[in-house]
């Protein structure tokens, strides 16, 4: 699974055909799938010059309760 930054930054870059928050949406299936199997899921980070702030993109992740380990 692959972000492309903080949700405002990421909403802006992928959209719905018919608009609505992909963010929210990809984080709500991976924790239907996570209380449904026993698999790992990673996380990507598509970084670029105007959204490299990976601490706060960790910071937004722990406090809606993903976990996960940098790599």
């Amino acid at each position: 699974m692959s972000y492309d930054g903080l949700e405002n930054t990421h909403n802006s870059r992928r959209m719905l055909k018919r608009g609505g928050n992909t963010f929210d949406r990809v984080l709500s299936n991976l924790d239907k799938l996570s209380t449904k199997t026993d698999i790992n899921i990673s996380l990507r980070m598509n970084v670029d010059d105007s959204n490299a702030d990976i601490d706060n993109f960790a910071d937004a992740m722990l406090k809606k309760d993903c976990i996960f380990d940098a790599q």
